[in-house]
């Protein structure tokens, strides 16, 4: 099972237990299957925030594409947390 390093803990996981961000027309937008750049995230409030505090995704997408919104992140989160 491939691992993967969450942009938030830094802790790497299995990649079924993390949520893809891509970077998409210069946003971050969730998808396991986008092409491009991309960054791993757990399903985790915590890992959320401290992403978005310290920049993490823009960093880790390589400017490609800025944070979203703390808000939107976290139902995205639920979103993906109900989908499994």
């Amino acid at each position: 099972m491939p691992l993967r390093k969450c942009v938030g803990c830094r802790q790497v996981k299995p990649q079924p237990e993390l949520m893809r961000l891509a970077a998409e027309n210069g946003q971050a937008v969730p998808g396991r299957h986008k092409p491009g750049r991309g960054c791993w995230l757990c399903r985790d409030a915590s890992c959320a925030k401290a992403a978005v505090k310290s920049g993490a995704i823009p960093r880790a997408l390589k400017g490609q594409a800025a944070a979203p919104e703390l808000s939107r992140l976290m139902q995205w989160l639920t979103e993906s947390e109900a989908a499994d």
